[in-house]
């Protein structure tokens, strides 16, 4: 179950990754925690997402620019989340 609100949507918004420079990017950091909490690298799941909560149509929008995001990310860094 995914949890629509303000926990899924301000991931995106501002912050330390959002607003690192290139050369200076977290997501090393980011991934090097996960395994030291999981154990084992991120994998991303293949079921279906099951959703609780509304989604307004005013959020498609943002939504879409996580998606976006997310995808430039599985692309550049594609050996820390397979």
């Amino acid at each position: 179950m995914i949890l629509l609100g303000e926990g899924t949507f301000h991931q995106f918004h501002g912050g330390v990754a959002t607003n690192a420079p290139e050369h200076d990017h977290p997501w090393k950091a980011f991934h090097e925690e996960y395994v030291r909490i999981r154990g084992h690298p991120f994998m991303r799941l293949t079921r279906v997402a099951r959703f609780l909560g509304e989604f307004p149509p005013e959020a498609s929008h943002f939504a879409n620019l996580s998606r976006q995001a997310g995808e430039m990310l599985w692309k550049k860094y594609p050996a820390m989340i397979t």
